[in-house]
């Protein structure tokens, strides 16, 4: 009884601190912060260790199964990036995620399209001094009040200090209709001094998720 009471404390503790440093910054916390579950972060870490490929499913549903190669976490313990390092398929629950490009040619979210892996920041953002989750975008205007227009340069702050600027080409939706993927290019993703991603690397696929669901084998 004493230890859970002491885990229950050390919870609140945590917290409180996550919603007293985004009140420093000025950040509505109306969003608590969103966070892996120990069980499934536990997972995460074997997979990291393992040379296997795991299905990894994000809260917004959207599925990346591929070889992990490191997560970066911040101060308490959050995982805010995800690299992985084998050909990568990004999937629905059912399929593999596909759009339309302006050459109105198919593009599906699969190994030629990810053939030498996949990463991307995942987290809340913050918008107007308030933190957003990018996966209750469900429609067009909610992705103009993110700033994110077709063809036009948009700018993602993360909660974590990600920061991604780049022009907004479009996103792709699983077929219940829920935001998987958010389309760049001119992409620059910067976590601080260090440059994650370059403008002259070609297009970037951001994936829409605030934290990972669950992890299994494949």
């Amino acid at each position: 009884m004493f230890k859970i009471s002491q885990a229950l404390i050390l919870i609140a503790l945590i917290s409180f601190s996550a919603q007293s440093q985004a009140i420093k910054c000025g950040v509505s916390v109306k969003n608590k912060p969103q966070a892996t579950s120990p069980h499934v972060d536990q997972l995460i870490s074997m997979a990291e260790k393992s040379d296997s490929s795991f299905s990894f499913t994000m809260n917004s549903g959207a599925r990346v199964q591929a070889k992990l190669g490191h997560v970066v976490k911040d101060k308490l313990n959050r995982i805010i990036f995800m690299k992985w390092i084998t050909p990568t398929e990004i999937l629905d629950s059912k399929e593999v995620l596909k759009s339309v490009n302006e050459k109105g040619e198919i593009v599906k979210q699969d190994h030629v399209q990810h053939p030498h892996g996949f990463s991307s920041p995942i987290g809340q953002i913050v918008v107007d001094g308030r933190i957003r989750n990018l996966s209750s975008a469900k429609n067009k205007k909610d992705l103009q009040e993110l700033g994110l227009v077709v063809n036009h340069r948009a700018n993602l702050d993360y909660v974590s200090g990600f920061k991604l600027e780049a022009i907004f080409k479009g996103a792709v939706y699983s077929q219940d209709g829920k935001l998987q993927i958010l389309l760049f290019d001119d992409a620059t993703i910067t976590h601080g001094k260090d440059v994650y991603y370059e403008s002259n690397w070609g297009a970037f696929d951001l994936l829409v998720a605030e934290h990972v669901e669950s992890v299994r084998g494949i």
